[in-house]
């Protein structure tokens, strides 16, 4: 079998919660969301690859990158002598990002809880790797939406996905590419690394122009806001960070001090549009 390949699976047998499945005549272990909705003799495809104690598995929950396709991996470990483990979503088996793949100064490199942009690849030993994925692969990926309503000054969020000479390439949330100039910051940033900024410009490729600084008349209503905007654009109307939070996690979510992140949440606490509950900071519901 082909690791990270899809297969069709016929089931031949549940028994104590698990589930055998047959691909070319040989047994293969599956795992899915829903086990009781697998019946006995039906075929489904599934996702094969090689777990971390080198067993073969089936997973009818595809991981969010393929080998053909480009998706968002947290990273869950790093190793300087080796690279960045990443997880897409299958729950015995990380993906190794390769240190040659990685930028030559380890300070630029992700860090545990940061995201990445990666397809998988097998390599001569039919073994599994993340690739990074390059501005050409997300520009002819479909990642230019031309019907985008961003406006300038708007606050949006994403990760960064390439360092350049001159600055660096994220992909928005909302799926938009993004640039950051060196200029736009007083921080050095790293791959990987979420950022929240507010829109300031349009290039080439519809690509936004993003900045990470204060407007010129900027006063600590503009932290509140830019706090604001974060979590209004989180699904859960929630961000895992309070005035307990470290001050390397603040600068790197925000960009600003712990000093300047509390006036600025005591301020959204004081005008009760937010509040603080089991280590989150909440949209206040009306």
């Amino acid at each position: 079998m082909d690791n990270g390949e899809i297969f069709e699976i016929e089931i031949i047998n549940k028994k104590n919660n698990q589930i055998i499945g047959l691909i070319n005549d040989e047994k293969i272990l599956v795992t899915a969301k829903d086990l009781d909705s697998l019946s006995i003799g039906k075929k489904y495809f599934g996702f094969v690859y090689l777990n971390r104690h080198n067993e073969w598995r089936a997973t009818l929950n595809f991981p969010r990158t393929s080998l053909r396709s480009f998706g968002k991996a947290s990273v869950v470990s790093v190793d300087h002598e080796s690279g960045v483990f990443v997880n897409i979503g299958l729950v015995d088996k990380d993906i190794l990002v390769s240190l040659d793949d990685l930028p030559d100064q380890k300070q630029d490199w992700p860090k545990e809880g940061d995201e990445l942009i990666i397809r998988l690849q097998q390599d001569r030993k039919n073994r599994l790797w993340g690739k990074l994925a390059t501005d050409e692969d997300l520009i002819n990926g479909g990642f230019v939406n031309n019907d985008s309503k961003l406006k300038r000054n708007q606050m949006v969020s994403g990760s960064i996905y390439h360092l350049g000479k001159n600055g660096s390439f994220i992909l928005l949330n909302e799926e938009r590419l993004a640039y950051l100039y060196h200029t736009e910051t007083n921080d050095r940033v790293h791959l990987g690394q979420k950022v929240v900024g507010r829109v300031i410009g349009f290039g080439k490729h519809n690509r936004i122009n993003i900045s990470l600084l204060k407007n010129a008349y900027a006063r600590i209503d503009d932290d509140s806001a830019m706090i604001l905007a974060a979590i209004k654009y989180n699904p859960q109307k929630a961000l895992k960070v309070t005035d307990k939070s470290s001050p390397e996690e603040i600068k790197n979510l925000f960009g600003i001090s712990k000093s300047s992140f509390k006036r600025a949440v005591g301020h959204l606490l004081k005008t009760k549009t937010i509040v603080e509950e089991d280590g989150y900071l909440k949209l206040k519901i009306k």
